[in-house]
């Protein structure tokens, strides 16, 4: 393993040990699921950039590995927009043993910043060899774009599919020397209760 792969393992292997050490604490019993979050690399896969299939498969299974041996039940792939990426992380998810979700964040046109949309997602989830056990979409420019996006699934979705909304409390401003989200108690609340009832089963914030 390369020495920055070395790295990686151990904070992911760390963060994700601490998080269950919190749920045996606090978790009173219930049933809790140790989730860890993989994020998008930052770079553009080939040919627009830099990052190959392969790299990009490496890379998200460097991190997941360490998740894994840290104790997580399942990988949260999240804020992604392109379908390559998408594809790496899930295919690595698969390589390492790991279930997984997945999420794009989509903007004010319906679209992530590489183009796909809600309805992309759900033929990557169906067609994918490593389905997501649940996807929709996460962050992006608000509760009520995110809930747009969810409606956009209805048409592409199944019963069966477990859709998830986790938007952003509004979008950030600068206030008084500090960032601060416009959102509000009584937006979130509302947008939590638009988001079930659109068929959402699993509601955050992002």
């Amino acid at each position: 393993m390369h020495k920055a792969d070395d790295r990686v393992h151990e904070i992911n292997a760390a963060a994700a040990s601490l998080l269950k050490e919190e749920i045996a604490a606090s978790g009173g019993g219930r049933e809790i699921i140790c989730a860890g979050s993989i994020g998008p690399t930052g770079d553009l896969m080939e040919p627009l950039g830099p990052l190959s299939m392969d790299g990009a498969i490496s890379a998200f299974a460097a991190q997941m590995e360490g998740l894994k041996d840290g104790g997580v039940d399942v990988v949260w792939i999240e804020t992604m927009s392109s379908k390559e990426e998408t594809d790496a992380a899930l295919t690595a998810a698969e390589q390492v043993g790991l279930r997984a979700t997945c999420t794009l964040s989509f903007d004010t046109n319906g679209r992530t910043m590489m183009g796909l949309t809600p309805s992309d997602l759900a033929g990557l989830a169906h067609d994918h060899q490593c389905s997501p056990v649940a996807y929709g979409g996460n962050c992006g420019t608000g509760a009520s774009d995110l809930l747009v996006s969810l409606l956009s699934l209805e048409d592409a979705s199944s019963q069966e599919d477990v859709i998830i909304a986790k938007a952003n409390a509004g979008i950030p401003v600068y206030v008084d020397g500090k960032i601060r989200y416009n959102g509000t108690l009584q937006l979130m609340a509302d947008y939590a209760v638009l988001a079930r009832d659109a068929g959402a089963r699993i509601i955050g914030g992002c």
